[in-house]
């Protein structure tokens, strides 16, 4: 059974497995792009900088997708089936849930926890980072933590 790749350092993600991320990304060249859901209480201040930076981006709210109120299960189960990377602040229990779905058999196309007291810009940078130089698939069954640093 797969489990699920949390890699902290002090509460935060490390660099070193992005980087090498990074590298095999380069070796053989984006596949696609990441496709977005952002939970329901993501901050909006975060999603339009991400959103203004990069137009072209695909990204639906759960709000606009008819998930308000849905349990973490749903949410990560229609992310799953549509391949969109979940973006939530919910650190207490999202990647519990994932890790449940993971522990039984499931998938999940990603989550990424962003500390929501975190400066904005951080966040947005990571994100666009992410977003650069990554495949979506790269994200399949994995919880990461932003920002970097």
């Amino acid at each position: 059974m797969p489990a699920p790749c949390e890699t902290r350092l002090n509460g935060r993600t490390t660099l070193l497995e992005f980087e090498i991320a990074f590298l095999l990304v380069v070796q053989r060249g984006i596949e696609a792009m990441a496709q977005f859901v952002a939970d329901e209480d993501f901050n909006g201040r975060i999603l339009r900088g991400f959103v203004r930076r990069r137009p072209d981006l695909d990204v639906v709210r759960v709000q606009n997708v008819g998930l308000m109120s849905a349990s973490d299960d749903v949410i990560l189960q229609w992310a799953a089936e549509r391949q969109r990377i979940l973006l939530t602040h919910d650190a207490r229990t999202m990647p519990r849930q994932a890790a449940a779905r993971l522990a039984s058999g499931l998938h999940i196309a990603g989550v990424f926890v962003v500390d929501d007291f975190a400066p904005l810009s951080a966040c947005i940078e990571d994100l666009l980072l992410i977003d650069e130089v990554s495949a979506a698939d790269e994200w399949q069954d994995r919880i990461l933590y932003l920002p970097f640093s």
